[in-house]
């Protein structure tokens, strides 16, 4: 249960468990569920937070920590990907073309307990410290088909940072689509083309 609410909220208001997300308003965007769970005994200190207008995001304080969504909802699948070093491929995915939705720091310096990047052109992707809950996921084995009307431009900062290239740039001829692909520092996949189905 969500305690020290700011203000009341029929979906929030006394929801426990699975309960919250069953009674999520789709039709209400920016609605954000976290989970904050303190491992090992530490404390789920955190800002949840939620938005119902276009004019920023409302918090129901948990505690200190500032958890903070743009509240633009993306109905599409989500890819989730992990990393030993989550921080520098965040840093790596920015310099693609991601942008930042929602940073969680991990209880380990460094680490990051959730983070979600959205592709410009629709999308998002989340991220974790390897270490930060139990998963199945692994470093470097998730492959990803990013949709991006210029790959071009892609390329050019996928370079610039020093991606190594899986497949060059290129025209396809079985199907309509320009694409490349590029290795993170992970080693997963990351397929960036024309191609949307």
């Amino acid at each position: 249960m969500l305690e020290g609410a700011a203000r009341a909220d029929p979906v929030l208001d006394g929801a426990e468990g699975d309960g919250a997300w069953a009674d999520r308003d789709d039709a209400r965007p920016g609605f954000v569920e976290i989970d904050l769970v303190g491992h090992e005994g530490g404390p789920a200190n955190g800002e949840h937070c939620y938005d119902e207008t276009d004019e920023g995001c409302l918090p129901v304080t948990l505690g200190t920590m500032a958890v903070r969504a743009s509240g633009v909802r993306q109905p599409s699948i989500w890819a989730s990907v992990v990393s030993d070093d989550a921080t520098a491929l965040r840093d790596w995915l920015l310099a693609l073309g991601f942008t930042a939705d929602l940073v969680i720091p991990g209880e380990r310096d460094g680490s990051i307990h959730h983070c979600q990047l959205d592709w410009p052109e629709g999308g998002r992707v989340m991220l974790s410290s390897t270490d930060e809950r139990p998963t199945p996921c692994r470093p470097g084995t998730s492959s990803l088909h990013v949709v991006t009307a210029d790959p071009d431009t892609v390329m050019a900062r996928a370079l610039a940072v020093g991606a190594t290239v899986v497949h060059e740039l290129v025209d396809q001829t079985d199907y309509p689509s320009r694409d490349f692909t590029v290795a993170d520092p992970d080693g997963n996949h990351w397929t960036f083309a024309t191609f949307a189905g």
